[in-house]
């Protein structure tokens, strides 16, 4: 699985406090059970020298219900990772992301500080763990507002989210595969996270491609 580090810029979702509390934004306060989202993107060479990458997340927060699922789907020809990250621990300038200490974290965790394969297709809470036989991804799995999806080409390994990496403490990391023979490493190409974090906005990001970030605001079931 290749790291590959190209720039791009990445716009974060600020949320502010309605001023006026209408029917619609009550609304709002209850989120679906069940999202999927896609990872979209690729290398773009433009003759005769311009290389750009456009590996992306959703632009705008994904929202999603205290205990409801987001399940990653991988269009890319590359692996990723879905990692959760403290907001102060997110890169911000070009710098930070050619130079990223919490993608060092979270990469030796899951075993990739020496460039191998990784040891691991998760993480909870810093630990390497066997997915749906790891109790906290039982619960996780229990706790579930909408029934989990279908298994698709690969198992659909799921594990709940609510822990963040932060500094040189690694978090709750997932890695979702690619099917390109030539940069995949056999784990599966989509990935069901169970979000039991309490309500509030969470950042998120690859920790291989540290340009790709994204934010999930969880609310009420």
């Amino acid at each position: 699985m290749r790291k590959r580090w190209f720039i791009a810029t990445v716009g974060l979702v600020a949320l502010g406090a309605p001023i006026l509390i209408s029917s619609a934004a009550r609304a709002e306060d209850h989120g679906p059970g069940a999202v999927t989202v896609n990872i979209l993107g690729g290398d773009h060479f433009s003759h005769p020298g311009l290389i750009t990458n456009d590996y992306h997340f959703p632009d705008q927060a994904i929202t999603v219900a205290q205990g409801g699922t987001i399940t990653f789907v991988n269009k890319t020809a590359e692996g990723h990772t879905i990692s959760l990250v403290a907001a102060g621990d997110v890169p911000q300038t070009t710098d930070q992301v050619d130079n990223c200490l919490i993608c060092n974290t979270v990469n030796t965790a899951f075993g990739l500080n020496g460039g191998g394969p990784p040891l691991a297709a998760q993480l909870d809470g810093g630990s390497r763990t066997a997915d749906p036989a790891d109790p906290a991804d039982k619960e996780a799995i229990k706790s579930a507002t909408e029934p989990l999806p279908p298994q698709a080409d690969f198992p659909i390994l799921i594990e709940d989210f609510d822990t963040p990496s932060h500094g040189i403490v690694a978090g709750d990391a997932t890695i979702v595969d690619t099917s390109n023979p030539q940069n995949g490493g056999g784990f599966p190409t989509q990935r069901t996270i169970a979000v039991t974090a309490p309500p509030g906005l969470y950042h998120y990001m690859c920790t291989f491609h540290a340009w790709m970030q994204g934010t999930i605001r969880v609310v009420k079931g």
